[in-house]
């Protein structure tokens, strides 16, 4: 029998700025499928959040170096309930997978104004597209 151990994901991503679709590392868009298209991304000091048209693709850098990275990958299909938590210094968005496993997701203030609306209401309309 399989021993699973969950920990927790994006529990220490804190995101500070958009950044440009292009600065995006080709090493990470070689892992988007045909049809599939960034619709946003931020970044952390290190790691990268990115927001398609069809998951949430999440580049936790690891290492003195940064040479190794991790890839967390989460369909929008796979999302249960999400809530965003808006206040003056930062937004949070938290997420209920259908396995009930939650990722957390903070904006700090330093992210462009209406970021994380934009990404809350981007996993709204992937999620809520099927009802």
């Amino acid at each position: 029998m399989a021993n699973i151990e969950f920990k927790p994901i994006a529990a220490g991503f804190k995101f500070l700025d958009l950044i440009e679709i292009e600065s995006i590392p080709d090493r990470t868009k070689r892992l988007l499928i045909g049809n599939e298209e960034i619709l946003i991304a931020v970044k952390t000091a290190r790691d990268i959040g990115i927001f398609t048209n069809k998951r949430m693709l999440l580049v936790d850098t690891q290492g003195i170096f940064g040479s190794k990275k991790e890839y967390f990958s989460l369909p929008y299909k796979s999302i249960a309930t999400f809530d965003i938590l808006l206040s003056t210094t930062n937004a949070k968005i938290k997420i209920i997978t259908r396995a009930g496993y939650p990722i957390k997701l903070n904006f700090m203030k330093s992210v462009k104004e209406g970021a994380a609306m934009a990404i809350y209401n981007i996993i709204a309309n992937q999620v809520l597209s099927d009802w």
